[in-house]
């Protein structure tokens, strides 16, 4: 089936997995929910409150691609230039600064 999703919707993307890079910072392996995530938007990890602006966004073909956006449905990963893993925790929604939405993605828990 295509990707359940809403393009028109705020930004509402899920981190599922996060690595340390010492070149890059924390490069993280995210999925679009609803939204458009661009490459120029500054993003709010809501759970963690901290907001950061791309470095760059892409996808895995196997090696990273850069691209200009990542819509619903579609995963790819995220460098924000953090520097603290815990600053992007599988689990943790991102959304955009402006026009964000004003939930977390539904059955978000604190990974354990």
């Amino acid at each position: 089936p295509p990707p359940e999703g809403d393009a028109e919707a705020p930004l509402q993307g899920l981190i599922f997995d996060s690595h340390f890079d010492q070149y890059r910072g924390v490069i993280s392996s995210i999925r679009v929910v609803n939204g458009v995530m661009r490459s120029k938007d500054k993003l709010r990890f809501m759970q963690a409150g901290a907001s950061h602006d791309p470095d760059e966004i892409g996808v895995r073909t196997p090696d990273n691609l850069p691209v200009d956006q990542l819509g619903p449905g579609e995963t790819g990963y995220l460098i924000a230039g953090i520097k603290d893993v815990g600053e992007a925790k599988s689990g943790e929604t991102v959304t955009t600064e402006r026009r964000g939405a004003t939930e977390p993605l539904d059955g978000y828990k604190e990974p354990k």
